[in-house]
């Protein structure tokens, strides 16, 4: 897309949308304002980030509510944090690979 003369990349815009806001909530965590810390990570989940952002943004959430003692929200978002496990892959029997 071209605006103004400029090659506009909207993925690229978001991401650094999502940036943007990520470090806003790790600047309102070195406040200790962990409420406005906690809106800003959601915003920067908004639009389906990828799946390691995502798990950042969980664990981050999570360790907010952790400093507020609020533990369930905290179990919740820390629980988010795992990545899909990928499948595991079992040699046949037939396989030695030192013969």
């Amino acid at each position: 897309m071209n605006i103004f003369g400029f090659q506009f990349d909207p993925a690229t815009a978001f991401n650094l949308f999502r940036g943007n806001y990520y470090i806003k909530g790790l600047e309102k965590m070195r406040e200790y304002s962990w409420d406005e810390a906690i809106k800003s990570f959601q915003i920067a989940l908004v639009g389906n980030p990828p799946d390691n952002e995502k798990m950042v943004l969980d664990f981050l959430i999570g360790l907010c509510y952790h400093n507020q003692d609020k533990l369930d929200q905290a179990l919740g978002n820390y629980k988010l944090t795992t990545l899909p496990k990928s499948p595991i892959i079992i040699p046949s029997p037939a396989f030695n690979p030192l013969s």
